[in-house]
Parts: C-alpha cells; structure tokens; sequence
C-alpha cells in the first residue's frame, strides 16, 4: 500500500512539473512573458516535458503515460485559453 502511495505522489509530482513547464513555455510565446522569451528558452521547456514524461513512462508504462499528458495539456489549456493555438481548440 505504502509503495502504491509513493508511486502516486511520483506520478503527481511529474504532472505537476510538466504542467509548470507547458504553461512557462506557453507564456512564453503569448502571455506576459511574449518577446522577451527566446526561442532557445521555450525549446528547453518542451524538452523538459519530454524528459518527465520519459520518467512517468518508467512509473505507469509508455502508453498511460501518453495519456496522462495529454490529459494534463488539455486540463491545463481548458482553464487557460491563451493555450489555444487557434479557434479549432488545438494546443500548442
């Protein structure tokens, strides 16, 4: 039970620094932060969510974790629209 737990916590902690890093990266391109971020700043952010989900693959599987993302992405872009590249609701 205990390992489940901590297994859990990991799992809520990358989510969490994913969602940190996409919305950094968004902010980036068209919230406050826009012009002042570069391109090589946002590029590390991206890269960043990659190599957590490479870690939450390692905790739940290649395919949950694909899911997880996704699921957080468009959690994290539900309740920010600045997230939406374009009115079809795409991310970016």
């Amino acid at each position: 039970m205990e390992c489940t737990k901590q297994q859990n916590s990991e799992v809520a902690r990358l989510l969490a620094q994913i969602q940190e890093e996409y919305e950094s990266a968004v902010l980036g391109i068209k919230g406050f932060a826009y012009g002042a971020a570069q391109h090589q700043v946002i590029n590390q952010k991206m890269t960043n969510i990659y190599l957590w989900q490479e870690e939450l693959e390692t905790l739940v599987g290649e395919d949950a974790a694909i899911t997880l993302v996704d699921q957080e992405l468009r959690a994290c872009a539900s309740a920010n629209p600045i997230f939406f590249a374009n009115e079809r609701n795409t991310l970016l």
